[in-house]
């Protein structure tokens, strides 16, 4: 997902991959902290769920500098994470 991350910000340099890994990892973490099951690996790229993905791209897109449009991001963000803890088949709660 590294380099996913790299071209959708536009970015070819390798001169910012340790931040561009470390917020791939907290957005991980963010969507695991709601209970959202993450399979893989969020560096090589072996996630297979494409929603997922998605969520955690857009995680790094609105925490990688200051982007013009953070608060779209953020709200997106928000919204991918409520709806990944709150379907079936994502995290762990089971039907309670």
């Amino acid at each position: 997902m590294l380099e996913a991350a790299k071209l959708m910000l536009g970015i070819s340099t390798d001169a910012y991959n340790t931040r561009i890994a470390s917020l791939l990892k907290a957005g991980a973490r963010d969507l695991m902290s709601v209970g959202v099951v993450i399979a893989g690996d969020v560096i090589d790229g072996s996630i297979t769920d494409d929603y997922v993905k998605e969520a955690i791209l857009t995680y790094v897109a609105c925490h990688f500098g200051n982007p013009p449009n953070y608060q779209q991001l953020s709200d997106s963000y928000d919204y991918q994470k409520k709806k990944l803890a709150n379907t079936t088949g994502y995290t762990e709660w089971g039907d309670e």
